[in-house]
């Protein structure tokens, strides 16, 4: 278990196993939407405290036709995956 704080816990025994932020014991308890976001940028992880904008900003992306390397904000749809609750955390994948 992560103490950051005298408030928050963060156990990685409660991230689901598998690619995905869900397993057959239900949803991780650390994701969830922005609903003041559209669909496709709204998911949030509060374990790693980012959002899909976040992650997109974080990624570079080659562009096949070009060959140039762009950041993932500048793909129509960003890159990140938390809003369909596909993991970004990499903690107790298969």
């Amino acid at each position: 278990m992560i103490k950051l704080n005298e408030e928050i816990e963060i156990s990685i025994n409660k991230i689901p196993f598998g690619d995905y932020c869900y397993d057959k014991s239900g949803l991780c308890p650390y994701w969830s939407k922005i609903k003041s976001l559209p669909k496709q940028y709204n998911g949030y992880c509060s374990f790693l405290k980012k959002s899909d904008i976040d992650l997109s900003g974080e990624t570079e992306c080659t562009n096949l036709k070009t060959g140039e390397i762009v950041n993932g904000d500048d793909m129509p749809f960003g890159v990140s995956l938390l809003w369909d609750q596909v993991k970004s955390c990499n903690i107790n994948e298969n």
